[in-house]
Formats: C-alpha cells, structure tokens, sequence
C-alpha cells in the first residue's frame, strides 16, 4: 500500500481478513502513486509518477524493493533510474508492465 501523505510504501498480509497485519513500512518513497509487483512476489517497483496533470514532483524516478518471503522489504540500492536525466528531457513513468 502507497501511503502518499506519508512517503512510506507498507506491506500487509491479508490472508486472513479477520486478523489483517502490517508486515513492514519502508519510508523516503515521495509519492509513490504507481507499484508493480512481480510474479513471484519478491521485487516492488515504485515511480513517483501518476498522470502528468497531477504530478508534482520535479524529478521522476523509479526504485526497486526486494521483498522477503516473510513480507519484509528492502530497498536495492543498486537500482534507481532518475528519468529527469534523459537524454530527450524529463519522462514520467507511468505504468510498468514488467515480466
């Protein structure tokens, strides 16, 4: 879950509705409007990036959280990309379709 007001994106383990728990909260993710888990459930991307009507930040990124088997995530330190630094100007990612 993408708490905006808070910079933080949260994992929650939902398998059982009646006893719902928070899992980990990884802070510094300014606007973090679009995530895509993968398939396997062990990599989060995060962009700051939503509809360009209601962007507000300057600088459109992308960061990757490795995700535990027991929820707990991770941010890669090794994986940032800065898309106000393209070579034809800023782009803003939007949806991420990754296999």
């Amino acid at each position: 879950m993408s708490c905006i007001a808070g910079s933080e994106v949260q994992a929650w383990d939902i398998s059982d509705p009646e006893r719902i728990k928070l899992l980990d909260t990884a802070q510094g993710f300014v606007q973090a409007n679009m995530m895509h888990l993968t398939y396997d459930g062990k990599r989060l991307f995060v962009t700051n990036s939503a509809i360009s009507s209601i962007d507000y930040s300057k600088r459109y990124m992308m960061r990757l959280l490795q995700v535990g088997p027991d929820g707990r995530m991770k941010e890669d330190q090794r994986f940032f990309i800065d898309f106000s630094q393209e070579p034809n100007g800023p782009a803003r990612p939007h949806d991420m379709l990754l296999n």
